[in-house]
């Protein structure tokens, strides 16, 4: 684009000078023609913004000729002079946008994701009951991520060597360029950065054990409705609009960590009382966490954990051999257990294979419509 610039310009400045010393009225044709140039290539979807400057400048540079015997003398070097104030406007602004950049670069740098994530192999249970449930949690994932995404804008600030930013956003803006978003600090936070954990309900002691006799599997007849339940808790806690952007494992900026922000409570009848993220693979043994909030994963990293009871462990079981959901309750209160496994957008950072035991959710449920 750089180039395409410089020889439109320079186009422009020739005849532009050529009218200027030919015509005995030269004002409306270089008018006419400094338009031509500002405005024709917009018909190819393509702007040239060092163009336009220079198209305005020379058109000012004009009124020159008013000045008896030296003004068409006096035009020329003017006409030079106004084609460098143009660049020299832009390329003010492209070092100004550099120095945004380098400053943005290190609010945002890359970071290991290395000592977060497990090391030892995360295969768990590779055969899935229900392999749509997968593609359909990755296709509400994907619709949650920001157009135009942050990972893009975060791209662009880190991979975008400073002649392809002078060559796009400098000196020429083609049919992608209009759509480019704005790089700057709030785009790159994102809204959902700051927000404060939410307690969690507690309506009721979540270790009551829910796997007597006398009840029944929940799934049976709520089915949907628990899975809806556990599906926006994993969208929710996942945190698509904060991935940022990821080049590898030892790579990754703006990243924002794994939190719930509410509580999943999708329809009657059934609510959410407690929710435990069980952690798989960062412990010689399943257990899971215990907070006083819904599960963030800043937060858990330094809070008490505890052994799995025997409804837990029994719904791993179920987990591990492909299942997504194990629950089981009476009318009024029940358990479950919901697996959080790899999509597709998760393999950047936690590597493995789609499908992979990641972790769980144990819930604790109450019936309010019944």
């Amino acid at each position: 684009m750089l180039y395409a610039s410089l020889v439109i310009s320079l186009i422009l400045l020739l005849v532009v000078n050529w009218i200027v010393a030919r015509s005995e009225h030269p004002v409306p044709g270089a008018v006419f023609c400094c338009l031509g140039f500002a405005l024709g290539p917009g018909c190819l979807m393509v702007i040239f913004p060092a163009v336009m400057w220079q198209a305005g400048l020379l058109s000012v540079s004009l009124l020159i000729l008013s000045v008896p015997r030296r003004g068409k003398r006096l035009y020329r070097p003017l006409s030079c002079v106004v084609t460098l104030i143009a660049y020299s406007i832009l390329i003010h602004d492209i070092l100004k946008t550099q120095h945004e950049f380098a400053e943005l670069r290190l609010q945002f740098p890359y970071e290991s994701l290395e000592g977060r994530l497990p090391t030892r192999p995360i295969r768990e249970g590779p055969l899935l009951s229900d392999p749509m449930r997968l593609e359909n949690l990755e296709s509400k994932i994907e619709r949650e991520v920001w157009y135009p995404s942050r990972a893009d804008s975060l791209q662009r600030l880190h991979e975008h060597s400073v002649d392809q930013f002078v060559n796009s956003a400098g000196f020429g803006i083609g049919r992608m360029g209009f759509s480019t978003p704005r790089i700057d600090a709030e785009s790159l936070k994102g809204a959902d950065a700051d927000t404060p954990p939410v307690p969690q309900p507690d309506y009721f002691d979540p270790a009551v054990d829910s796997a007597g006799a006398a009840h029944r599997d929940i799934s049976l007849w709520d089915g949907p409705k628990i899975g809806r339940i556990h599906e926006l808790a994993v969208i929710d806690f996942v945190n698509p609009r904060g991935f940022g952007f990821t080049k590898d494992r030892q790579h990754v900026a703006g990243f924002q960590q794994h939190r719930m922000t509410k509580s999943p409570d999708p329809s009657d009848p059934w609510k959410v009382a407690r929710i435990d993220l069980i952690s798989l693979l960062l412990h010689e043994s399943p257990l899971a966490y215990v907070s006083t909030d819904l599960p963030r994963m800043n937060e858990l990293r330094t809070a008490p954990t505890r052994p799995l009871d025997a409804f837990e462990e029994e719904g791993l079981k179920s987990l591990r051999v492909g299942e997504d959901l194990y629950a089981r309750g009476t009318g009024e209160k029940a358990r479950m257990v919901g697996a959080i496994r790899a999509t597709k957008q998760c393999l950047g950072c936690h590597g493995g294979g789609r499908g992979d035991l990641l972790g769980a959710f144990s819930y604790g449920l109450r019936s309010e419509g019944r």
